[in-house]
């Protein structure tokens, strides 16, 4: 399949989460994500600070007009997910040596495969989460099912859910909803939900363990792992 038709399946697969449609893993509202003791196991890359700032001046200053009750990242924190491993949980369903686990088997993982190019196309809003949908080609898919067959063979398996196991796609949450926004919240989003954002490379990710907004004052970060030249 190539990158185009991929992407429409990942468009495809976003709506159907944005709609309630499936039975995708949600993180649950929360009135003080920051202090929430919940904790999951993942694999990141941090954005590069240019376009965490481009987010937070175009997206996040104006949204968080509307409703500033929500949770809104810092540039610090702002992320895209390439590999789950353990949902957030309190207490966490992970321990030290599944930590180590991953970072053993892991990083030979990631090294075989190449950088994966993202394109940012705009702000969608979930069921808990306002985010930017972040779409590619096929790798992604590879990535992720030869992870979750290595997690699985080591006895740590992935526990998320998907919204479609043929098109998984990354976003970029920059808004945790401490209830439901209301319309003129999710009105604005609708504006922006054309809003085109360029490209981002994911080549260099990180393991750690955080919890669901990735406050920087209680994660932990474990590793890193580079992704091959293309």
């Amino acid at each position: 399949m190539n990158r185009e038709s991929y992407k429409q399946q990942q468009r495809q697969a976003i709506r159907a989460v944005a709609n309630r449609e499936t039975t995708a893993s949600v993180v649950p509202f929360c009135s003080d994500f920051r202090a929430d003791p919940r904790r999951c196991l993942t694999i990141i890359q941090f954005l590069p600070p240019a376009l965490a700032t481009r987010i937070h001046q175009e997206i996040i200053l104006p949204l968080s007009r509307f409703e500033s009750w929500h949770h809104f990242y810092d540039l610090e924190e702002m992320h895209i997910t390439l590999q789950p491993i353990r949902k957030i949980a309190d207490p966490p369903a992970f321990n030290d040596s599944d930590i180590e686990g991953v970072k053993r088997h892991l990083g030979p993982h990631f090294a075989q495969f190449p950088a994966i190019q993202f394109d940012l196309e705009g702000v969608v809003v979930f069921p808990t989460s306002c985010a930017i949908s972040a779409l590619c080609g096929p790798e992604l898919q590879a990535l992720l099912e030869t992870g979750n067959a290595l997690l699985q063979k080591i006895g740590i398996p992935n526990d998320k859910s998907y919204a479609d196991q043929a098109a998984v796609f990354g976003n970029i949450t920059f808004c945790r909803f401490s209830k439901p926004p209301g319309p003129a919240f999710q009105s604005f989003c609708s504006e922006l939900a054309q809003r085109q954002l360029g490209q981002f490379c994911v080549n260099q990710v990180s393991l750690v363990d955080c919890n669901a907004v990735c406050a920087q004052e209680s994660r932990r970060i474990h590793a890193q792992f580079r992704l091959a030249e293309n």
